[in-house]
């Protein structure tokens, strides 16, 4: 019996570790495609307009570090772009002839904008269930830039012409700040793999939905 323990004991020691080991820190990539975001009426001030109507799509692709069974941080680059039919504009001007108030601003389409940037994120898990399915919250932040430039009219007392402006100029806050916080529910589909969807805030806008892929290096 006392040599019985003491094998035990000892298998106990070779194979804990080694089984505790499984689930360690590991390097990967990740890729992130958002199908449709959408900047809301409360952030029209930040756009130096009295209208946006804007929407687009973003894809991310980056490196991160994290576990098969816990939460994960990483680095990407991402680009927004704005879908055809996303204007901004502005007919709050007017100027005077003789006692007459004529409207004068400008409209823009931003069809031709991008922006380019690098986010850091985390996601961080509540609960892992059955070693499959993940819930939890997915947050971050960064910096941008738009580029690209935005065409449109301008109208006034100089009459009507077309106009363009640099991307950069739509935006009052350089560089842009970039935020995200969303609820995310994860499935681990092959070791080491794992796809999030989530939706939420995704500054400057909110987005409906996202397919996130995350790919550990050494999983078994």
């Amino acid at each position: 019996m006392k040599r019985l323990l003491l094998l035990s004991l000892g298998l106990l020691a070779v194979f804990a570790p080694s089984a505790g080991a499984q689930d360690v820190s590991r390097w990967g990539v990740s890729g992130s495609f958002v199908p449709t975001w959408k900047v809301p009426e409360q952030l029209t001030a930040l756009f130096d307009a009295e209208n946006v109507t804007a929407s687009g799509s973003e894809f991310k692709i980056g490196f991160v570090r994290g576990r098969e069974l816990g939460g994960d941080w990483g680095v990407s680059f991402l680009r927004k772009r704005f879908k055809e039919g996303s204007t901004i504009s502005d007919t709050s001007g007017c100027f005077f002839t003789g006692s007459q108030c004529l409207p004068s601003g400008f409209s823009y389409g931003l069809g031709d904008v991008k922006l380019t940037g690098v986010e850091i994120h985390k996601f961080t898990p509540f609960v892992t269930i059955k070693r499959r399915a993940q819930i939890g919250l997915t947050y971050g932040g960064g910096v941008g830039r738009w580029e690209g430039p935005a065409r449109g009219i301008e109208f006034g007392e100089g009459g009507t012409h077309a106009a363009e402006i640099p991307g950069e100029e739509i935006f009052i806050v350089k560089p842009v700040p970039l935020g995200k916080l969303e609820l995310s529910v994860a499935g681990i589909v092959a070791p080491g793999l794992k796809v999030r969807v989530g939706g939420g805030f995704n500054f400057p806008g909110y987005q409906y939905g996202s397919i996130d892929v995350v790919y550990l290096f050494g999983s078994r």
